[in-house]
Order: structure tokens, then sequence, then C-alpha cells
């Protein structure tokens, strides 16, 4: 019934497919990566089908688990045994906030790369399997429709029916023409920007509280930082002020440093690993 729902939908061909295709993606690769929430914002932002895009997201998670192990021996091979990427993928782990897609995991680059393979393939099979469900059934819509009344038997007057009002028509799609779905986007944008500025305001409050917290428990005295500076998209951590105290002599410094800067890995950070790479 859902299905049956989704394909009678006021959408045009070409928007369920598209939305199909998207929804594949999420379905066919690990769903929290970076990339889905790429994903995601097309799907809010474009206007294509909701509905083919959860159809397809339905569809494919169960093929995505079942093709694991060969997404797995793909992602592998591209990873690690075709030494002419091997510039590609340095290159792209030094590059800010492209670790955080987690391409360096086998399964999440092996699916991606079969999901975006898929991507025009489903797109265009999509519009065509559409279009001819669609004329089916008009077709038998139209074989299975009543007989016209019988004509008014002479010398009777002829009983005259309107048909009931029309509703308007929905445009496909949702209000508006076009590519963008600006109903979608301004909340969207809002979100962001809130996200943005949450992140500039808190972010660094929030690194140094875990760092104090996190350094006294290890070291089993007091860690104090005067200010600390979070800049993820370059891989660095600024330190001013750093002061350890000393767990045996309580009125002695164990460390007392002005300035330290740390380059981290960023991919580790989303399995709550600290790598650092360098301290200057």
């Amino acid at each position: 019934m859902i299905l049956l729902k989704h394909l009678h939908s006021d959408d045009t061909p070409g928007q369920v497919a598209a939305g199909l295709a998207l929804g594949a993606i999420l379905g066919l690769t690990p769903l929290l990566n970076l990339h889905n929430v790429v994903v995601l914002i097309l799907i809010i932002m474009l206007r294509v089908s909701f509905s083919g895009a959860l159809l397809g997201w339905l569809v494919f998670t169960p093929l995505g688990f079942a093709f694991d192990p060969l997404f797995d021996a793909l992602g592998h091979r591209l990873l690690l045994e075709t030494p002419a990427l091997n510039g590609v993928w340095t290159t792209l782990y030094n590059t800010p906030v492209v670790p955080l897609t987690n391409f360096n995991n086998t399964v999440v680059l092996g699916s991606l790369a079969v999901a975006v393979g898929l991507f025009l393939p489903l797109n265009a099979l999509g519009r065509f399997g559409v279009r001819r469900y669609r004329a089916a059934v008009q077709a038998w819509v139209r074989s299975h429709q009543p007989p016209p009344p019988p004509a008014p038997a002479p010398g009777t007057a002829a009983v005259r029916r309107y048909p009931p009002p029309s509703r308007p028509v929905r445009r496909a799609g949702g209000g508006g023409g076009g590519l963008i779905r600006w109903k979608g986007t301004g909340p969207l944008l809002l979100f962001a920007g809130l996200l943005v500025g949450g992140w500039l305001l808190f972010a660094d409050r929030l690194a140094k509280g875990a760092f104090e917290s996190v350094g006294t428990a290890i070291v089993g005295a007091k860690v104090e930082v005067g200010r600390l500076h979070l800049d993820l998209s370059h891989g660095k951590v600024a330190l001013t002020g750093l002061v350890v105290a000393s767990p045996d002599e309580p009125l002695q410094n164990l460390l007392e440093a002005d300035e330290l800067t740390a380059d981290i890995g960023v991919a580790p950070l989303l399995e709550k690993k600290v790598v650092i790479d360098r301290l200057a």
C-alpha cells in the first residue's frame, strides 16, 4: 500500500526518480556519515520527491547490509591496492573537513562508490518505471469506467448533472517551480546558522572544560588552561596559560606553558580518540 501511494503521488516521474536515487545512497551506505548529511540536505533543498527518497531508503537498506562484504572488498581495493590513487587519498586526508567523511573506512568507500555509480542508472530506470506504471493504471481505469447513462426517453426533461467544483490543482513537488524548494531551504539555513553560531560561541569553552577535567583525572592533580582555541578545519588546538599542578607537591607546578600548539587527527575524533601528530 505504501508503494502504491508513492507511485500515485502528485510528484512528476523525474522527481520520484531523483528522490529514489538519493534515497538509495542513504540505504546502500552506512547511515551515520557526513556524506549522508549532504544527501539529506539535497533531499530537503531540491525539488525531489520525499516519498521517492523514503522508498529508495527502505528498498536499498537491506541490500546495503547484504552486500557489505562486496563493499568492503571494493573499498579495500580502491584504498590499498590501487597505487594510482594513493596521492588522492593522501591529499584528501590532509584536506580540512574531508577526513570527517570517514572515506578511509573500506565499507564506506566501497558502498559510496557503488551508490554514486548507480545514481544515473537508477534515475533513468525510475523515470521509465513510474511512467509505465502510471500509464498502465490510467489505461486500466479507462477500461473499467462505468458506461454513460442512457439517453432520456422522448418527452421527458433531461436532468443536467453538473460536475462537482474542481479543487485547485497542486503543482507537482510543492508550491512554486524551479529546482530549489525554498520552503524547506529557509528553515534549513536557519538551523545551520544556529548550529554554526553555537559552535563559534561555545566550542572553545566546552573543549577547555573537557581538557581540564580529563587532564585532572589522568594526572591526579589540577590542570588549568587560560584559553583554548579549537580549529578542527585545520586540525589544530592552541593552548594558552597551561598549568599542571604536581600530584606530590600541591604548592608546586609540574608543568607551565605560556603557549602550546598541537596538530591533531580529525578522523579519530569520530571514534572518541585524540591523536596528536605534532606538539610545539
